[in-house]
């Protein structure tokens, strides 16, 4: 084969940076950013688990306050519906608040 002066090297200029510094630096440059991107995802996924696990306490918390104030109302509704019955007898015994009215007028005069 003959040699035709084809220069396969690659030429360096002095002051200036070969094609193989600029992928380094390209790519150590979006390396970075990747990984800044990267810490603030996972600081962000971080403070959404704490949320989450506070909402989730505070859920199981109401869910027991629900639970009791149900065990509560079905103590008091018997004896509700007792003082509703009770108030029901009086009034027919002593008869209705609109009938006593008249009579506590003329007993203030």
């Amino acid at each position: 084969m003959e040699d035709r002066g084809v220069q396969t090297d690659p030429v360096v200029m002095e002051g200036s940076t070969t094609s193989a510094e600029n992928d380094v630096e390209y790519y150590s440059t979006k390396a970075e950013t990747r990984r800044v991107a990267l810490a603030e995802a996972l600081e962000e996924n971080e403070k959404l688990h704490l949320e989450r696990d506070t909402l989730i306490s505070e859920v199981n918390t109401l869910k027991s306050e629900v639970n009791t104030l149900k065990t509560e109302n079905s103590m008091l509704k018997p004896l509700a519906d007792e003082a509703e019955y009770l108030a029901g007898v009086l009034e027919g015994l002593l008869g209705s608040p609109e009938d006593e009215e008249p009579y506590i007028r003329l007993c203030e005069m």
